[in-house]
């Protein structure tokens, strides 16, 4: 009580503002009943734009606190009761699971972090529907939609028809569904900022290519955009190789970007053609289970996933004056790495007649395959080194065309078979003296070839803490007589593949890390020593760490 008045919550003024005994009793509503019903039913609109704080005062909220990404104001039960009586603008405001999400992706937080959200957020809606349930009226109780699905009264949840028994299958599907929407709002965005950055109408003057261009390979004289589609493909190639999302679900939900009239699921949108959209794609081609998978069987039946990557398939932006080779060639580079799987190799252009416009490129890729073996046969390493941009360029798109071509031979630049061995501070500190790496060529290789290239490194120098073991001729890793050390240029590529595909590569590192602590735990137990070996593999943790 306050000055001898009661004071009652908006939580309970939304409850007593239900009319939904009133319609239950005889079905209809009499006219004046229908008047108290608008006039309740507009206080309560009004009301719920009360509880909801406006979209300016998020950003204050978020500098004082980050509790509203914890807990999803949507999911409360105040919010509950009055969201039907609000317009979509208004339920757009706040931290929404979706937008928690979307925002976590964008910080590339730890993948831990991004399912934690989401269990949060699961488990902060079953509270809201179950008070929403009890503190309401509901004629049907034991039935309600949500999520796209429905609830019914067995407790067991139904998706296009297919019954799931166990709340694992429902939270899996969840998950899948959140992430699948942050991912594609996300690529969307990128791409129309990329084709806001980009000159696409006006065509290419090869007699004025800049210096980062010749004559194999065209580079756009600004590129800098393309660090955003790297990151992008290193979460999708994540969420894809861990079963979180399917590739037949992504494959379909860009398609539907370029053309949303045969999808219901951005409708209103009109997203341009993009050779964007086909070089994701093609990163989730280098995940073994994808191309043996869904990808040949389509290839071996009706071809639909082809026919619409050459639906998205942009011919103008390969000739126009910010053709960008990487990207632009990734249809004819997917042509070219899943060449085994197409049925009929020769009779393929007469069953997708759009196969015209692009196969004229394809020379270009057998052009830049030979370049790049015909330099590794005779020793020379330029196109491995990366210095400048074109070598990187042409190095990063023949590692999308073969599966572990250049990552097996980034290895071996790297980690050199010969005896070549070289001390860092005194002779019980050795390293085989291989080549060094250039930085800008491990950021534009395909998210594959970086994944294979740290497995690699990582059986070598990370999975055993007695030393670095190699693998030569076939034979079972082993220490190298003389060898002790890693070399300084292997730990520079493994913290920049790091820093480049924290999500595909974050599990290897979970193992390092895991050893990291079982070793810490035995200094401060005290009593262990710890051999010289023992002692340069922690430090070379540490490095990375750093």
């Amino acid at each position: 009580h306050c000055v001898g008045r009661p004071l009652v919550s908006y939580y309970m003024i939304s409850r007593e503002l239900d009319p939904g005994a009133a319609v239950a009793e005889s079905g209809m509503l009499t006219g004046e009943m229908q008047r108290i019903v608008d006039l309740c039913f507009g206080r309560k609109r009004r009301l719920g734009r009360i509880l909801l704080p406006p979209d300016g005062s998020w950003p204050l909220i978020s500098h004082a606190s980050r509790a509203h990404t914890v807990k999803h104001v949507y999911d409360q039960p105040g919010y509950a009761l009055v969201r039907d009586s609000l317009t979509l603008e208004e339920t757009q405001r706040g931290a929404s699971a979706g937008r928690v999400v979307a925002d976590l992706l964008y910080q590339r937080a730890p993948i831990d972090e991004v399912f934690a959200a989401m269990r949060n957020h699961r488990t902060m809606q079953r509270k809201a529907k179950a008070a929403v349930a009890n503190d309401s009226y509901m004629p049907n109780s034991g039935e309600y939609t949500a999520n796209g699905g429905e609830y019914i009264a067995n407790d067991k949840y139904v998706a296009n028809g297919a019954e799931a028994d166990t709340d694992a299958e429902i939270e899996r599907r969840e998950s899948s569904m959140l992430l699948l929407d942050a991912m594609a709002q996300r690529i969307e965005h990128i791409v129309r900022f990329i084709q806001r950055q980009c000159d696409f109408e006006t065509l290419l003057d090869e007699r004025k290519l800049n210096a980062n261009s010749d004559a194999t390979m065209i580079v756009p004289r600004k590129f800098g955009y393309w660090e955003h589609m790297n990151e992008v493909a290193d979460q999708l190639y994540y969420f894809v190789l861990s079963d979180t999302i399917s590739y037949t679900d992504i494959h379909a939900r860009l398609y539907a970007l370029v053309f949303p009239a045969d999808s219901d699921i951005h409708p209103g949108s009109e997203a341009r053609k993009d050779n964007s959209y086909i070089w994701l794609l093609l990163q989730l081609l280098h995940i073994e289970k994808v191309a043996a998978g869904p990808v040949r069987a389509d290839l071996a039946g009706d071809e639909d996933m082809l026919e619409q990557l050459l639906q998205m398939y942009n011919e103008r932006q390969i000739v126009s004056r910010d053709a960008f080779y990487l990207r632009d060639l990734a249809l004819q580079a997917t042509m070219s790495h899943q060449q085994a799987s197409i049925r009929d190799n020769h009779g393929v252009k007469f069953r997708h007649p759009r196969m015209a416009v692009a196969m004229p490129f394809a020379p270009v890729l057998f052009q830049l395959q030979n370049e790049f073996g015909q330099q590794f046969k005779d020793e020379n390493y330029a196109l491995l080194q990366g210095r400048d941009v074109c070598a990187a360029m042409k190095t990063a798109t023949v590692s999308q065309i073969r599966q572990y071509v250049v990552p097996n031979a980034l290895y071996t630049f790297l980690v050199p078979a010969r005896e070549s061995v070289a001390q860092l501070q005194g002779t019980a500190t050795t390293y085989l003296q291989g080549g060094n790496v250039g930085f800008q060529l491990l950021d534009f290789i395909n998210v594959g070839g970086k994944h294979r290239l740290l497995q690699l490194i990582y059986k070598m120098m990370l999975a055993h803490e007695q030393g670095p073991q190699f693998q030569f001729d076939g034979r079972q890793p082993s220490a190298r007589a003389g060898i002790t050390c890693v070399s300084p240029h292997v730990v520079d590529t493994v913290y920049m593949l790091l820093y480049n595909a924290p999500y595909s590569n974050e599990l290897m590192m979970k193992e390092v890390l895991e050893k990291l602590r079982r070793s810490d735990k035995a200094m401060a137990q005290g009593g262990t020593r710890f051999s010289a070996a023992n002692l340069r593999w922690l430090y070379t943790v540490y490095q990375l760490m750093n």
